[in-house]
Protein backbone atom coordinates (compact mmCIF):
# COMPACT_ATOMS: atom_id res chain seq x y z
CA UNK A 1 0.00 0.00 0.00
CA UNK A 2 1.56 3.35 -1.20
CA UNK A 3 2.47 5.58 1.53
CA UNK A 4 0.37 8.44 0.69
CA UNK A 5 -2.98 6.28 0.56
CA UNK A 6 -1.98 4.90 4.15
CA UNK A 7 -1.36 8.40 5.74
CA UNK A 8 -4.63 10.05 3.83
CA UNK A 9 -7.09 12.44 5.49
CA UNK A 10 -9.90 9.59 3.53
CA UNK A 11 -8.14 6.89 5.95
CA UNK A 12 -7.95 9.14 9.00
CA UNK A 13 -10.76 11.35 8.82
CA UNK A 14 -12.65 10.45 11.84
CA UNK A 15 -10.53 8.57 13.44
CA UNK A 16 -7.42 11.39 13.91
CA UNK A 17 -8.21 13.76 12.10
CA UNK A 18 -11.62 15.91 12.83
CA UNK A 19 -13.06 18.75 10.85
CA UNK A 20 -14.09 20.85 13.71
CA UNK A 21 -14.01 24.87 13.23
CA UNK A 22 -15.21 25.52 16.92
CA UNK A 23 -12.32 23.22 18.41
CA UNK A 24 -10.06 25.14 16.38
CA UNK A 25 -10.60 28.52 17.73
CA UNK A 26 -8.66 30.75 15.97
CA UNK A 27 -6.29 28.69 14.18
CA UNK A 28 -6.76 26.87 10.56
CA UNK A 29 -5.88 23.19 13.15
CA UNK A 30 -5.48 22.42 16.79
CA UNK A 31 -3.95 19.40 18.20
CA UNK A 32 -5.46 17.73 21.48
CA UNK A 33 -4.67 15.43 23.92
CA UNK A 34 -6.65 11.97 23.88
CA UNK A 35 -7.47 12.66 27.14
CA UNK A 36 -8.62 15.97 26.65
CA UNK A 37 -11.03 15.37 23.69
CA UNK A 38 -12.30 11.96 24.46
CA UNK A 39 -15.97 12.99 25.44
CA UNK A 40 -16.56 15.70 22.93
CA UNK A 41 -15.64 13.34 19.93
CA UNK A 42 -16.04 10.23 19.40
CA UNK A 43 -12.92 8.99 18.85
CA UNK A 44 -10.92 6.09 18.73
CA UNK A 45 -7.59 4.70 21.17
CA UNK A 46 -5.88 2.61 18.18
CA UNK A 47 -6.19 2.59 14.36
CA UNK A 48 -4.81 0.46 11.42
CA UNK A 49 -2.21 2.15 9.62
CA UNK A 50 -0.41 -0.01 6.65
CA UNK A 51 -1.47 -3.25 8.70
CA UNK A 52 -0.52 -2.05 11.83
CA UNK A 53 -2.13 -1.60 15.07
CA UNK A 54 -1.34 2.12 16.16
CA UNK A 55 -2.14 4.13 19.61
CA UNK A 56 -3.67 7.22 18.72
CA UNK A 57 -1.95 9.43 21.80
CA UNK A 58 -3.35 13.07 20.11
CA UNK A 59 -5.98 14.02 17.08
CA UNK A 60 -5.73 16.69 15.24
CA UNK A 61 -9.00 19.08 14.32
CA UNK A 62 -8.69 21.39 11.13
CA UNK A 63 -10.51 23.51 9.10
CA UNK A 64 -11.71 23.03 5.50
CA UNK A 65 -9.21 26.26 4.46
CA UNK A 66 -6.55 24.19 6.36
CA UNK A 67 -7.47 20.88 4.17
CA UNK A 68 -7.49 22.61 1.03
CA UNK A 69 -4.35 24.67 1.94
CA UNK A 70 -2.30 21.55 2.88
CA UNK A 71 -3.89 18.12 1.43
CA UNK A 72 -6.49 18.74 -1.22
CA UNK A 73 -4.19 21.80 -3.39
CA UNK A 74 -0.97 20.45 -2.98
CA UNK A 75 -2.68 16.27 -3.93
CA UNK A 76 -4.02 18.08 -7.07
CA UNK A 77 -0.68 19.68 -8.24
CA UNK A 78 0.89 16.62 -7.48
CA UNK A 79 -2.20 14.26 -10.19
CA UNK A 80 -1.10 17.41 -12.53
CA UNK A 81 2.45 17.22 -12.56
CA UNK A 82 2.38 13.25 -13.31
CA UNK A 83 -0.90 13.71 -15.57
CA UNK A 84 -0.28 15.24 -18.77
CA UNK A 85 -4.31 15.57 -19.51
CA UNK A 86 -4.90 17.40 -16.89
CA UNK A 87 -1.40 19.58 -16.83
CA UNK A 88 -2.41 20.70 -20.59
CA UNK A 89 -5.93 21.40 -19.32
CA UNK A 90 -4.86 23.50 -16.33
CA UNK A 91 -2.18 25.49 -18.55
CA UNK A 92 -5.41 26.41 -21.24
CA UNK A 93 -7.54 27.10 -18.50
CA UNK A 94 -4.57 29.54 -16.61
CA UNK A 95 -3.84 30.85 -20.60
CA UNK A 96 -7.74 32.28 -21.54
CA UNK A 97 -7.68 35.84 -21.81
CA UNK A 98 -10.72 37.98 -21.39
CA UNK A 99 -10.89 41.00 -24.22
CA UNK A 100 -13.61 43.43 -23.49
Amino acid sequence: MPIFYALSPDVLDNKVFFHSDALCGNSANQFYEFSQIRHQLMTVQSILIAGRSRQVNKIMTYTLSWMQNNYFGPMSRLVDRFSPERRMMRAIAEADCVIS
